[in-house]
């Protein structure tokens, strides 16, 4: 049933402390750890068809040429709400000193005009709301938050014109709160276990790690909504039990436009492993050495499963920017990054 992923594919050719964390010197996990949950998502927007996605560390060298200098690092959280066109976009940015912040909050003020007066948040709060003029022609309702130095933003579609400031009054003070707890140290990020750690690709010189967490098995189908519906994804995980995945996020050394995420999610045994790629990308679809890879071309990535051992894995190579297409820079470095995870794998 699932090789449909790979004929689709084909087709488109709380937690341990840490200690001294301030506005000024959080780190990149330190802010992931403020992002709600997708229990939050859920009861913030009023069901359970909010399905996680993979997240984006936005830590140089990612982007580092466009990037302002007085930018410290940005983290993305993205939640699809399936069976909708609609998604949930939050945006931390952390900037090198508050005064940077509140710069950032005018110059949105200059480009998208005066705020829609709503609840108070933060240290500052703006509210704007906007029609796609195509497409699905959804709402756009999106909220800027500053907590001291770090810029929340979060864009939140919808098919409905009037969620009501109320609601979007206790979006932003959720996404505040939880950033004024990380700043005071009464939320504290959960490192990746010693044992997960073990089963992320070795380190080399050709990607450079930016961040790496554990997530639901959800965040797999929100990769592939395009090629099958997110139930026929994740079967054939969940028939196995497996609910979890490691998933670590990387830039392109030789292009630090692209990013490549890596995902591995661990079997009971080899038996297992294999028979989750055969219904997942079909065994005809593999190569000599087992591995599908493929350039879809509608998502703009190159794609790679594999298994070693009991793990089975995918590498993706993307823009980091939306809506464009990874470069042929993406190619060379892949295969010496996935015959080395391979063999780490094997022995994991």
């Amino acid at each position: 049933m699932l090789a449909l992923v790979a004929v689709a594919l084909l087709g488109m050719s709380a937690c341990t402390r840490s200690t001294g964390v301030t506005a000024s010197n959080a780190k990149p996990m330190d802010v992931f750890a403020a992002g709600p949950s997708v229990a939050d998502v859920r009861s913030l927007l009023g069901d359970d068809r909010w399905w996680p996605m993979y997240p984006t560390f936005g830590v140089r060298p990612l982007k580092a040429a466009s990037l302002p200098l007085t930018e410290r690092f940005d983290i993305t959280q993205r939640f699809r709400h399936i069976g909708t066109p609609e998604h949930f976009l939050i945006d931390y940015v952390a900037w090198d000193s508050t005064s940077s912040a509140t710069t950032a909050m005018s110059n949105v003020e200059a480009q998208l005009g005066t705020s829609i007066s709503g609840p108070k948040a933060g240290d500052q709060v703006l509210y704007y709301g906007t029609q796609e003029s195509s497409g699905a022609a959804l709402f756009v309702f999106t909220i800027f938050v500053r907590v001291g130095p770090v810029v929340i933003q979060a864009e939140w579609t919808r098919a409905e014109a009037h969620p009501g400031l109320t609601l979007l009054g206790k979006i932003a003070n959720l996404l505040a709160g939880r950033v004024k707890d990380v700043l005071s140290g009464r939320v504290h990020p959960s490192p990746l276990a010693t044992t997960d750690s073990a089963l992320l690709p070795p380190l080399n010189n050709d990607v450079t790690l930016l961040g790496a967490a554990k997530l639901p098995i959800e965040v797999v189908a929100t990769l592939f909504l395009e090629v099958a519906t997110p139930q026929e994804i994740i079967a054939p995980f969940t028939n196995l039990g497996v609910k979890n995945l490691v998933y670590a996020d990387y830039a392109l050394n030789s292009d630090v436009s692209m990013e490549v995420r890596a995902v591995e999610f661990s079997f009971a045994d080899q038996s297992q492993a294999s028979s989750w790629i055969n219904a997942f990308v079909g065994s005809n679809n593999l190569d000599a050495e087992g591995i599908f890879s493929t350039y879809a071309s509608a998502l703009g990535m190159y794609v790679y499963i594999f298994t070693s051992g009991i793990h089975g894995a995918m590498v993706l190579c993307s823009a980091a920017v939306t809506g464009e297409a990874a470069s042929r820079a993406c190619e060379s470095p892949m295969v010496g990054f996935i015959a080395a995870w391979r063999r780490s794998l094997a022995s994991a």
